[in-house]
């Protein structure tokens, strides 16, 4: 082992009783973490400078930050430098306490987990009561049921007679059955008792730490007694987390703990997702800086080339030089033009998206009453990505399919027989006419000459009896099985009077038919199932009587089940018959959309158990590369089969799965099914699911050599020739035009791999769903990964995003939610570039009325509260309630989606079109302004109403204007008004107003502040200028609404139309103005 992990008990740590080979590793074992676990991000002592830290690599924080500082500098001070942390402490702040509340909550968790109590065994081998932050690598404990394991510990003792205990897994997987752990056994298969581990010196050899809760690979070394060395497997191993179910106590050895105990290390800090929109975003608020370094560029420059030396009123200017002065007019323009940059556009975007989590989460349409759960949103941020899907991968069994197994059918030695519970009932008949009855029910098997033959010579389970190769469990006669295939085999088999009646560590009690009393099986190895071998495999040890002499003696039996491929491939060479019939057999079967398994059987002599024992061993003790040795020995072992039959089980569809396929392909998504299964089974279920439509066309690539594939691709792409010459990029040229593509015989892993391909090739945004371990890759490759927790844990539910209980959930997420949420958030973010480039770009604008000297024409109060108190309400409320259709319509009309998944409703180009927006409202509303109260700002006096304002009042004026004109510009591009989104709009001019008239009465020491709202009220100026300057801004929105709607509408708007026609039959005109696209 390279990275060498020994543990030993720690009151030998203690006593300093141990090997002194043992040295390195007992110095390394006191280095080890404690048990004590903190899922807070902070303590108390680093919680400010480190959460301050962390908000700086938000780019708008620092760029906030930066402008405060030189706000600072004499030369450029502009703003009240007090006042002007306001901003940016109030953004930083409010993220700060979000991070506090959160931080003690989840320390209040850990403090409540880390006192918990457990009996550890101390250096006097006697019990005490210890904390379980207090406990480490190398504790010997002893738990009780319903105790919770308080970390990563090997089962050395159970005070079940049959060495063995149950766990519940629930918090850990969610699998609801328990889990049967056995006690580490010595080489020679018999259990080690509590004193041996109490009473001779002893260490554990293990892999280092890591995350996977599949498996284990160690060993249970002795220094004092050689002969009890033995391998530790994971069935040896109870994880934290899991809790002691059915057996009064037992004692365990902790091997991980704390942050190194593998539930901890799968609970590590997610990755965090970008998604698709937040990206575009972030590039568009690159370009508003661009456009503000421009201005502040264009305002510099003019101060240079006016020559401020000339302007007495200028002081100290000329005593600089020209770099210098241009460098101080920029920083001046900088701050000033700030607000361009939406400083509250971060902090309101994690409050919508939390918003809508919260309103996934209560959406009663998406409660399963079977299941009695919801959805649940994992990732609190990726909320708005549901309506950008364009692929979505699918897992079948238990994610399109009940998994739910029910025997249907099986073949043995080449005739098939029906189960007549699944199929309809006929009349049995006997063996002498096999062809007059091609499917006889399984009662005929009974009386097959050979197969009651082969029963009666060797009591060897057949077909339905295959009771030995299992990891099954009978309890008071109701099965639970790790796999539900098992499940149903073994319910099948005992209803044909095979049961199996016990299950223990190392043997197999079954009751034959007709047999008086149980026929016991030893096991003396399991091979357990892997997606490498597809297959898994027990050597059993049974007692028979020979027939020559009639004495007993023992013989051994190699039994194996797994896919028909890989099984198939190691049988006998004498058996290609039996495999050209099975083989049509399960081409039948997986036609029918069947799941196949098959049996094979190899008698060993006791010597070929005995090495295989010892390679089996040898291969598992071996840390570095156990897993590849492993697959050596059991190609080895698993070969020259003889084939005992083939069966057919039928997992049938969920509720809703076709439904919802079919509004996948109609909303314009590829859909993408990664089986496992065979091409026929794969094929008949994706034309149940109604995947594959009858006027499809339907290209089978089923090739067993590159130059096969190639050239399979080039006949299939007739019209559009293959120009790559990689097999590779072909492939995914061509599936990406597919509409839908069934991927057969593939791993986890590729799952993964073509997830990852097809998403860099096409640059897709891709969604992957699935509801088992397999899953997992494939699920966190994806853009988002939903889980299902179904009947195969909820190891996919961990990883995810979002997990739904059923399938047919997935439509209601993306054309409702997803569609909503995305396009509540292009209308905010839109609005919010739009409202800040209205507020600066007059400031900018009156720099060519003061010759750039770099004079603010915006109160200080403005240029602090626009963005924080005055416009941040509407949006949010917006972004939240607003819903471009009716639920009930998005969920009828799948259509519409694809605007939404092709992100059109917000792109770079709409970030310009709402520059271009913001710059005609700013001309009008600064030329209203201008030439309406122009004496102040110009000198001149006005022609036409003979009243003038100052520069506060001009500022007020502009803030209050660019308010309710920019409203009613975004109320164009609003779905659905309610009396909440008009609440905002008033409370936000309600709260300009209040707030301008308070500053007026307080600020007396300002002549131009004080008492500067009210005559604005007096004159009738103001109320024949807001509503002209409204129409004025929004006349030519208007205008590119209504043609748009008439000319090139959008899917939505024509359903919105259809539906107003459908209401107002008589209407010829049924204009509906807001559309997106």
């Amino acid at each position: 082992m390279n990275d060498a992990y020994e543990i030993l008990p720690s009151w030998a740590l203690e006593a300093g009783q141990f090997d002194p080979r043992l040295t390195t590793a007992a110095k390394l074992q006191s280095k080890l973490p404690s048990n004590e676990v903190s899922t807070a991000k902070y303590t108390r002592w680093n919680f400010l400078p480190k959460n301050l830290f962390l908000q700086m690599h938000r780019f708008a924080n620092v760029y906030f930050v930066f402008i405060v500082i030189i706000n600072f500098v004499p030369a450029t001070q502009t703003l009240d430098p007090t006042l002007a942390l306001f901003p940016p402490i109030f953004v930083i702040g409010v993220s700060l306490i979000k991070d506090l509340y959160e931080n003690i909550r989840l320390s209040r968790a850990d403090d409540s987990v880390n006192c918990t109590r457990a009996e550890r065994i101390n250096k006097d081998k006697k019990a005490e009561d210890v904390r379980w932050k207090d406990l480490r690598a190398g504790d010997v404990i002893r738990l009780y049921v319903n105790d919770i394991v308080p970390a990563d510990i090997v089962l050395l003792y159970t005070t079940d007679e049959r060495k063995i205990c149950y766990v519940d897994t629930m918090d850990l997987d969610g699998e609801t059955n328990l889990k049967q752990k056995e006690i580490v056994v010595k080489k020679d298969s018999n259990p080690f008792e509590l004193t041996d581990f109490l009473d001779f010196g002893f260490f554990i050899r293990a892999e280092p730490p890591n995350v996977d809760l599949n498996t284990f690979h160690g060993s249970f070394e002795s220094y004092s007694h050689d002969d009890q060395s033995s391998v530790i497997y994971q069935k040896n191993i109870l994880l934290r987390g899991s809790a002691i179910r059915n057996t009064d106590y037992i004692f365990g050895m902790v091997i991980y703990a704390g942050r190194l105990s593998k539930a901890v290390m799968n609970n590590g800090e997610k990755r965090k997702k970008v998604t698709t929109f937040e990206k575009v975003i972030n590039g568009d608020i690159g370009y508003g800086i661009l456009f503000l370094l421009l201005m502040c560029s264009i305002t510099a420059s003019m101060i240079i080339h006016n020559g401020e030396e000339k302007h007495w009123y200028i002081p100290e200017e000329s005593k600089r030089g020209d770099f210098i002065q241009w460098i101080f007019a920029f920083l001046t323009m900088l701050i000033i033009l700030q607000n361009i940059i939406p400083i509250s556009l971060y902090v309101s975007v994690e409050v919508i998206k939390l918003a809508q989590v919260w309103m996934i989460q209560q959406d009663v349409e998406l409660y399963s009453e079977a299941s009695d759960s919801s959805v649940t949103c994992r990732t609190l941020n990726i909320a708005e990505e549901l309506g950008n899907i364009q692929h979505v991968f699918c897992d079948k069994t238990g994610t399109l399919t009940e998994n739910s197994m029910v025997f249907r059918e099986m073949s043995v030695e080449g005739i098939k027989y029906l189960h007549p519970e699944q199929a309809k009932m006929i009349k049995t008949v006997t063996m002498g006419e096999p062809t007059s009855m091609p499917k006889p029910s399984f009662d005929s098997l009974a009386v097959t000459p050979s197969i009651a033959q082969q029963r009666d010579a060797t009591t060897t389970p057949v077909g339905p009896g295959e009771s030995s190769c299992n990891e099954l469990r009978p309890e008071d006669a109701l099965y639970e099985a790790e796999s539900p295939d098992e499940a149903a085999l073994v319910n099948c088999a005992k209803g044909y009077g095979v049961s199996l009646m016990k299950r223990e560590l190392s043997r197999v009690l079954v009751q034959w038919p007709n047999v008086g009393h149980l026929t016991e099986y030893r096991i003396r190895a399991t091979m357990p199932f892997d997606s490498t071998r597809k297959m898994m495999s027990v050597i059993v040890q049974e007692e028979i009587k020979n027939e020559k002499n009639g004495e007993k003696e023992d013989r051994f039996i190699l039994l194996t089940k797994g896919a028909d491929s890989a099984v198939f491939g190691r049988l006998r060479n004498d058996q290609n018959f039996e495999r050209a019939s099975a083989d049509s057999h399960v081409d039948d079967y997986a036609s029918a959309g069947l799941r196949t398994l098959a049996f094979g059987r190899k008698l060993l002599s006791e010597e070929e158990v005995v090495l295989a024992k010892a390679a089996i061993h040898k291969a598992e003790k071996d840390l570095d590369d156990s897993e590849n040795l492993l697959q050596e020995v059991y190609a080895t072992i698993e070969k020259d089969l003889e084939l005992l039959g083939v069966t057919a089980i039928e997992d049938r569809l969920q509720e809703g799965v076709p439904e919802t396929i079919r509004d996948l392909r109609k909303a314009g998504l590829a859909v993408w099914i990664l089986t496992g299964d065979k091409l026929q089974t794969a094929l008949e279920i994706g034309k149940l699911a109604n995947l594959i439509k009858p006027k499809d066309s339907l290209f089978t690539v089923d090739c067993e050599t590159k130059d096969e594939l190639i050239q399979k691709m080039r006949s299939i792409c007739r019209k559009k020739p293959i120009d790559s010459p990689h097999a590779y990029e072909n492939f995914l040229k061509i599936a990406s035009a597919c509409e839908a593509v069934i991927c057969c015989r593939v791993t986890p892993l590729q799952k993964r791999q073509v997830v990852e391909k097809i998403a860099k090739f096409t640059k897709v945004r891709t969604l992957a769903i699935g509801d088992g371990a397999n899953d997992v890759s494939m699920i966190q490759a994806a853009n988002v990964g939903i889980g299902i927790s179904g009947k195969e844990g909820r190891q996919a539910v961990l990883v995810s995003d979002f997990a739904v209980p059923r399938f047919r959930f997935l439509s209601r997420l993306l054309f409702v939610h997803g569609h909503w949420n995305y396009a509540r958030l292009a209308c905010m973010i839109k609005y919010f570039f739009f409202k800040n480039t209205v507020f600066v770009l007059p400031s900018f604008f009156f720099q060519f009325l003061c010759l750039a000297s770099t004079e603010k024409d915006r109160l200080e109060t403005h240029l602090y509260l626009y963005n924080t108190i005055f416009t941040s309400s509407i949006p949010i409320f917006v972004a939240v309630f607003d819903k471009i259709l009716p639920s009930d319509a998005l969920s009828a009309n799948p259509q519409v989606y694809e605007p939404s998944s092709k992100m059109r409703y917000y792109s770079h180009l709409s970030y310009i079109g709402a520059m271009i927006e913001a710059l005609w409202h700013a001309i009008v509303q600064f030329c209203f302004l201008y030439f309406c109260y122009r004496d102040s700002t110009g000198g001149t006096g006005s022609p036409y109403f003979h009243t003038s304002i100052d520069l506060a009042q001009f500022s007020q004026l502009s803030v209050l204007l660019s308010v309710i004109a920019g409203f009613f510009s975004f109320a164009l591009d609003i779905y659905a008004f309610n009396w909440i989104i008009w609440l905002a709009f008033t409370l936000s001019v309600v709260l300009i107003i209040c707030i301008d008239f308070t500053y007026g009465l307080l600020i007396t020491s300002h002549t131009l502040i004080f008492n500067s709202y009210k005559p604005l009220f007096v004159h009738a100026v103001l109320y024949l200028l807001i509503p002209i300057v409204i129409l004025i801004c929004i006349f030519p929105k208007v205008i590119y609404k209504l043609y748009r709607n008439e000319f090139k509408p959008s899917p939505t708007t024509r359903l919105k139309m259809e539906k107003r026609a459908l209401k107002n039959p008589k209407s010829k005109n049924n204009y509906c103005v807001p559309t997106k696209c």
